[in-house]
């Protein structure tokens, strides 16, 4: 029996569990299993095995690994989270399992090491700098043409990603995450940054998989976002509303991008910005899609990211994760519904009335009405979505302004 070993599944990286477990495969789960990294019910019930530990010292992983009669003839190791992906690499070397080399890690996590490794390959990217003070920024901005955008190198979900006009507000952005104490899946925020020109036209999501340096793009995505200056992300349409010139442009420019970070025998989730000269990476990740991104390409095209994920984590051909029985529709959408300044609502006004105007597979609560939403960055505030199918990209993306114009939370207010 196959035997693999998940680590930490967060979000989209639970369903690895849920891929490996309707394989029959043995799914050995390490998890931290407390605060922002506790497991969830489904995981708990298909897991073969869970290992508590912390899952952010790969040593103590391996250690834990080998002292558990579920350790045993483990073929692979994968990573459940964004966070996950160096830790994953690690403990895959160490047990001498197959895994991505901690070289093309280190490109994919840090965002300024993945300006660099696009530059010296001589693919198009912003002009950059990498800053750790608020002087480093400042010196940043006066090289830089404005606007530009201020991100932390290693964070996730869109969190202290902002747009500033000039340097007064690069510098401030700085400052708000360098006085931000966030830890997030046990990891602190961190003070390094990369301040990097700012790049117009509407953003797109690539995902597939790269094989034995074979580049395989099972879909893109288009992303929709809310207002500047931050980048939040409201929507996604599988397939992208684009033209055969667009949809080439960047599925040639991202098999440019894996090459130059070095990626291979790994799925991967490329976001790329279609501007006036053609598209330019925003970031590539060595993960499953989230957002639900990973079930729009499975129900658009029978593609299974997350069996690829498991099955090249075993050193094994992922060309099996297609399954074209399983592609249900020929466009499907997300669409998150935003509070906006609300710190709590009563109800969702239009909720009701989505499935008179769409094909509904999933609508979900994520903060229910009545409670506090929790959490001040705008990324994390979510409260609900819909995803759906459609006929055809243009139908699926203007459901998806329908659901934006007519979702509606009505604000609460707590004793």
């Amino acid at each position: 029996m196959t035997s693999v070993l998940i680590v930490e599944p967060v979000s989209s990286g639970n369903e690895l569990v849920v891929r490996a477990a309707a394989m029959g495969w043995n799914t050995v789960v390490a998890s931290f299993d407390a605060e922002d990294r506790t497991l969830t019910a489904a995981t708990r019930d298909l897991a073969s095995t869970i290992i508590q530990v912390d899952t952010n010292d790969a040593h103590a992983i391996v250690e834990a690994v080998n002292r558990s009669p579920a350790g045993a003839g483990l073929d692979g190791v994968v990573a459940g989270s964004e966070f996950h992906v160096e830790i994953a690499a690690l403990v895959a070397e160490k047990l001498g399992l197959p895994g991505l080399p901690t070289t093309a890690v280190a490109l994919v996590r840090n965002k300024a090491e993945m300006r660099a490794a696009l530059q010296r390959a001589g693919v198009r990217s912003p002009r950059h700098r990498k800053v750790a003070s608020r002087a480093e920024a400042e010196l940043a901005c006066a090289a830089l043409t404005f606007p530009v955008v201020v991100k932390p190198v290693e964070s996730a979900s869109s969190i202290h990603v902002s747009k500033a006009r000039d340097t007064a507000e690069a510098v401030r952005a700085y400052a708000a995450i360098e006085a931000d104490g966030m830890v997030d899946l046990g990891r602190p925020l961190g003070d390094e940054v990369v301040i990097e020109e700012y790049v117009s036209g509407d953003e797109y999501s690539a995902d597939g998989y790269v094989w034995r340096g074979d580049v395989r793009i099972a879909a893109v995505t288009r992303k929709l976002l809310g207002p500047e200056p931050t980048f939040v992300e409201l929507g996604h349409i599988t397939p992208a509303p684009l033209g055969p010139s667009d949809q080439g442009a960047i599925e040639r420019y991202v098999g440019q991008v894996v090459r130059a970070v070095g990626l291979d025998d790994s799925v991967f989730h490329c976001e790329v910005r279609l501007s006036p000269n053609g598209p330019v990476l925003m970031e590539i990740a060595a993960r499953l899609p989230g957002d639900q991104i990973v079930h729009l390409v499975a129900d658009v095209t029978g593609v299974s990211m997350a069996d690829a994920a498991l099955l090249m984590a075993v050193d094994a051909n992922p060309d099996t994760c297609l399954d074209e029985q399983a592609a249900s529709g020929r466009a499907a959408g997300i669409r998150f519904v935003d509070p906006g300044s609300i710190t709590a609502y009563a109800q969702i006004e239009g909720w009701d009335d989505v499935p008179r105007y769409a094909d509904v597979v999933e609508r979900k609560v994520l903060v229910p009405a009545g409670e506090q939403i929790p959490s001040a960055y705008e990324a994390l505030r979510r409260v609900a979505y819909v995803r759906y199918r459609a006929s055809d990209p243009d139908t699926a993306l203007a459901i998806n302004e329908r659901l934006g114009r007519e979702l509606r939370p009505v604000a609460a207010y707590l004793p």
